[in-house]
């Protein structure tokens, strides 16, 4: 019989080499996209829009437009009638609701369906900046309506 030559027994890691999920990959490249002054500006004209000047004094955009109310508020200032029924619910399924509401009255005004954001990038804070971002173009679509009359996003 032939025996091998002895080898010293490989040895394990003792920890796994780290890598990041695919999230906080996503999670890290949005950091990095964010713009405190882009956010700011989206929070001024929605409080401009829905006559609402403390709306965001003390909270975030995203605590601001969760329940999804402000949004279809502001649509319905846009068009008026466009939503018909706004819950004031504060149960989750309610507020989702709302924010699919608000999103299928903005393909209703003319808004592409790739100019918006999915419910949860505003209701689970998956992508703040994908919100950030509709709200300027759709601040600079209804600029261009003829009866629009609400203030302009400042760029």
């Amino acid at each position: 019989t032939i025996t091998p030559p002895s080898t010293p027994p490989t040895k394990r890691l003792e920890t796994a080499p780290s890598v990041s999920s695919l999230e906080d990959d996503v999670k890290t490249k949005e950091e990095f996209k964010y713009s405190p002054e882009l956010e700011q500006t989206a929070k001024t004209w929605i409080s401009e829009l829905v006559n609402e000047p403390d709306l965001f004094k003390s909270q975030s955009l995203a605590d601001g437009l969760k329940s999804g109310e402000i949004l279809c508020s502001a649509i319905n200032i846009i068009k008026p009638g466009t939503i018909s029924k706004i819950n004031h619910s504060k149960f989750s399924y309610a507020q989702m609701e709302n924010i699919g509401n608000y999103l299928k009255a903005c393909v209703q005004i003319g808004l592409r369906k790739t100019a918006l954001f999915d419910t949860p990038d505003l209701y689970d804070k998956r992508s703040i900046n994908t919100v950030i971002n509709h709200i300027h173009v759709l601040a600079h679509f209804v600029e261009k309506f003829d009866d629009y009359k609400g203030p302009k996003i400042g760029d």
